[in-house]
């Protein structure tokens, strides 16, 4: 990720690009249009800084870096998985799997969850097969 920070006055100039779906102080994200627009025109032989440019972007306010990496990252994905590849990943997914230890009080916390939940379940069984027994004893006895 760039080190750039975008200035507020750069944030409302990069949201009024209908190009743009979201800008936050470090970061853009660009629409799937404008991704596919993008890789078709980069296909025929247009360079990432002309796109950005033709497209409404300042090319001082994003900065090369952040249009090369673009670029880069969204012909690879393009690459690897066609249009499908180009669309936000972040909107289905809930981010990184941990791979940090749990602390211990969180895991017995998460234990003891689990435990809970299959003692309801096991005394749910209980019940309904008590229950069955009943129902067939009635019925065993009473005819």
């Amino acid at each position: 990720m760039s080190k750039k920070i975008f200035t507020e006055k750069e944030i409302k100039l990069l949201l009024d690009n209908p190009n743009v779906r979201s800008v936050s102080p470090k970061g853009i994200t660009y629409t799937e249009g404008f991704k596919r627009t993008f890789i078709a025109e980069n296909e025929k032989g247009k360079s990432p800084r002309q796109i950005f440019k033709k497209n409404g972007f300042k090319i001082e306010i994003i900065g090369m870096i952040r249009i090369e990496s673009s670029g880069k990252r969204w012909r690879a994905a393009y690459r690897d998985n066609g249009v499908v590849g180009l669309r936000d990943t972040r909107k289905g997914n809930s981010g990184r799997p941990g791979d940090k230890e749990l602390s211990t009080s969180y895991s017995y916390k998460n234990t003891s969850f689990f435990i809970l939940e299959i003692s309801c379940l096991y005394y749910s069984l209980l019940v309904c097969f008590a229950d069955i027994l009943v129902n067939f004893a009635n019925k065993f006895l009473y005819g």
